[in-house]
Parts: C-alpha cells; structure tokens; sequence
C-alpha cells in the first residue's frame, strides 16, 4: 500500500534570500494539502551513476544499522525533496535502478542496513543552499540515519540526520531534515549532558536524605515501642544500607572513566563483589554482637537477623520512593 506523507512542520527556514527566478516576497507558510507557499516545485531527472556531465548534486544516503533498519521493500523505492534557500524543490523518486544508465552492470540501489549508497541527479533550477530535506520509503519502512547532499559545482557537502524509523506504522511516513550543524549538535550535547548531571545529582542528595530519615524514623520507632537494643539493631543494618547505597553510587558515577587513571582503591570499592562481601560479613558481625549482648535472652536470633536486614532495606524504599517521584515528575513535564 502506498502511503501519504505525514509532516508535522511547514517550510521553515526557505526564501531566506531572493534568488534568481524566484519570488523574494514568499512567506514560507502552508498551503491546501501542506504544500508550502512561495516553494517552486522543480523535477530532477536521475544521472548516469559513473558520471553525467549535466549532474548538479550527489546524494548519499546511509541507512542505520540496527535491525529492520532496512528498506523493507525496495520496489517502492525512496521519496526524496531537496529543498534551497532560493524557494526551489526538487522532488525524487529514487528507485533501484535509479540512475545505473543504459550499460547495465551496476549495482542496484537496495538500501540495506549498514550500508551508503550513492546517486546523482540533474537539477540546475536548485539555485542555492540545499537546507532541507524531506525522505521517506514509497511503501514499508525504513530507517535512513543520514542524507549527504553534495553540489557538484563547488564539491560543498551539506549533511542531514535522521533519528527515527519512518514508514508503515511509524509515528512519521516521512522525516523533515534540517541542516546538520556540528558545533549546534555539540553544544545540544553538552547541554543535555549538564541536565542529566544536575538530575543525577539531584536524584542521588534525595534518595541519600530519603534512607536516612526512614532509618532514623525507623529506629526512633522502635526505641520508644520497643527496645533499645532492637532500635540499635535496626540503626546499625540501616548503616549497612547507606554503605551500600554509597559503594553503588560510586560505581554508577565510575562508569564509562579511564580504567588507567583509577586508583586500585577506586576499582576495589567500585567491584560489584565487594559490595555483597561489605554487606554479608557486615550484617554476621551484627547479628554475632546483638545475640552476644542478648544476656538475657529474651530476644531470638531470628528477630535480631529481620530487624537488622529491614534496616539495610530501607536504601531500596528510598529507592522506589524516589523513583516514583521521578517518573511523576518526568510525566507532568511532558504533559502526559
């Protein structure tokens, strides 16, 4: 089944200079249909693959490499718009013979995953700057990550990414690619990285708040319904967690840092085994102390072993508390 192109935006970004045989009074809106207005719609016919000399542009396209990234069905080919900074269109319909000229002999365009694959088209009505690029599949789906659109006349590279699968039962049956920045996409980078620092941050000062005071609660309970001793017990498994929580959270912020520049301490204390050890040969010696101050008795070993590991698992509240909390957050954000 063919499908229709769904684009969300309208032609932002054209006529941003008047040029040659175009209208420099266009504004750049929608029309009936999403056409938009002021944009000439030119034709593009496909050139030789080994080289044509009425060739303007080269195209190459890389498609993603995770699986079903594919063009699913390579008989519908690709819809491909090449749009100028001038107003001017230039619409494709790339199919696998597309330009392999009359000699026969060439490779058929396939669009496999993991894979660049190159043509070239005649339009010398693109006057200036190639600035967007609409794609998408004729019929199934397929994931292009990339469109590298080349001027043959002044070998100037303009680059488009692509994030998204599109097609048949995707959120989108075609991308609206703008041109790829570097130094922007480096600075969005870094800025989403310092976000999710402050979060992580963030996250971690309140599930480290959140034990302590279900462990203080927790402890001060039983204090004043119980026992003192079984107060100390819980207080002291309660500690185990917090260790814990810290040797974790060590070990989240270690990743991804040069193994080199560690310290034998940094590896040790960030060793998933030496966590379980802390944690197993802490809560014996817990348990050894409180039933060897249980002179009287009148407390059970197994009681001494559940108030002490509910102590330790107040860090896991903590954490589910805070992840919910999380989630919510995240949630209203979006408007969900």
């Amino acid at each position: 089944m063919r499908q229709t192109w769904r684009l969300g935006r309208g032609s932002r970004g054209l006529g941003a200079r008047a040029c040659a045989g175009s209208d420099p009074h266009h504004e750049g809106t929608t029309g009936r249909g999403g056409e938009p207005k002021g944009v000439r719609v030119v034709p593009a016919r496909p050139a030789t693959k080994g080289g044509d000399a009425g060739a303007t542009h080269r195209i190459t396209i890389t498609t993603a490499y995770g699986r079903g990234a594919e063009l699913a069905d390579f008989r519908g080919g690709v819809m491909l718009a090449l749009f100028d900074d001038c107003g001017n269109c230039a619409v494709n319909h790339i199919t696998a013979n597309f330009g392999a000229g009359s000699g026969g002999g060439e490779k058929l365009l396939e669009f496999d995953r993991d894979t660049r694959e190159s043509i070239e088209i005649a339009s010398p009505q693109l006057q200036g700057k190639v600035d967007k690029v609409w794609i998408g599949p004729g019929t199934g789906t397929w994931f292009p990550e990339s469109v590298d659109v080349q001027s043959l006349d002044s070998d100037t590279v303009f680059t488009f990414k692509n994030k998204k699968a599109l097609g048949y039962r995707q959120d989108e049956s075609a991308a609206e690619l703008f041109l790829f920045d570097p130094e922007l996409e480096r600075a969005k980078n870094v800025k989403a990285a310092e976000a999710d620092a402050r979060k992580y941050k963030q996250l971690k000062t309140s599930l480290v708040a959140l034990d302590v005071v279900l462990v203080v609660a927790g402890a001060s309970a039983l204090f004043f319904w119980k026992e003192p001793a079984d107060a100390v017990t819980f207080g002291a498994g309660g500690l185990v967690g917090f260790a814990y929580l810290l040797l974790l959270e060590k070990q989240v912020e270690s990743l991804g840092a040069d193994e080199d520049s560690r310290s034998w301490l940094e590896k040790v204390l960030t060793f998933p085994a030496f966590r379980f050890l802390v944690v197993f040969a802490s809560m014996y010696l817990i348990t050894f102390l409180a039933n060897n101050a249980n002179t009287q008795q009148d407390r059970q070993v197994s009681l001494i072993i559940v108030e002490a590991v509910a102590g330790l698992l107040m860090y896991k509240v903590a954490a589910l508390v805070v992840g919910v909390i999380s989630k919510t957050d995240s949630s209203l954000d979006k408007g969900v």
